[in-house]
């Protein structure tokens, strides 16, 4: 078995307020590659894909708000062309922070689980569990978490590591957070929590289904036809 691999990743922000949420995709994407979008957008709001820019082949896996803030997730496998494009629209103004990364190895007929989402006005982001499909497997486990007044964790859960943070700059804005662990379980999953300051956030636990989880090992270009 192998682990799914995070190839690249980017960070940003909309540190002004506005309904058109730009993404910065990562760079050297190629054909196949899974891309995955975290943001976090200040206050409760809608999101929806502009299918004008980013096409129709993104997938929404995560959409949560509260009174003070929004979490989304959404993830593509790459063409190759232009609708590896992402811009996600809010029904009325507000700042935003995302991480975007792809990612290689993964079981493409089903490469994401996502947990339920959790929510507190409190120290320490506390994600949820969550249960593999396929047994034991070598998965690629992502925590992800925004707090709102544009604040970030500062330290991945214990077993977590490559924290990754994006802020706007701003209080009135919202600041995003994910850390990333290779395990091999398969048993129901509870990470521990983030270290992070005060403030009310949302989080969720995220695995991605490496190649071999279906049982068949199948090398990547066999997916293709070039």
């Amino acid at each position: 078995m192998s682990f799914p691999i995070i190839q690249n990743a980017t960070a940003g922000s909309n540190s002004t307020n506005t309904t058109d949420h730009s993404i910065i995709m990562p760079s050297g994407i190629q054909i196949g590659n899974l891309i995955i979008v975290f943001i976090a957008v200040d206050g409760n709001v809608k999101l929806f894909i502009d299918t004008a820019i980013s096409g129709d082949d993104w997938t929404e896996a995560v959409k949560t708000s509260t009174a003070n803030l929004t979490i989304g997730l959404y993830w593509k496998i790459a063409a190759g062309d232009s609708t590896d494009a992402l811009q996600i629209t809010t029904d009325y103004s507000q700042m935003s922070s995302y991480i975007s990364l792809t990612i290689n190895n993964y079981l493409m007929g089903n490469p994401i689980r996502v947990s339920s989402s959790a929510s507190g006005s409190s120290t320490n982001m506390n994600p949820p569990s969550l249960a593999p499909t396929y047994g034991a497997n070598d998965y690629l486990w992502f925590v992800f978490g925004g707090i709102d007044n544009d604040l970030v964790a500062t330290a991945a859960p214990t077993g977590f590591s490559d924290l990754r943070t994006s802020i706007c700059n701003s209080t009135e804005g919202v600041g995003c957070s994910i850390a990333s662990r290779q395990y091999n379980t398969g048993s129901s999953y509870d990470p521990p929590v983030f270290t992070s300051p005060n403030g009310p956030w949302v989080t969720c636990t995220v695995l991605i289904n490496p190649l071999e989880a279906s049982g068949i090992s199948i090398p990547m270009f066999a997916y293709y036809n070039f």
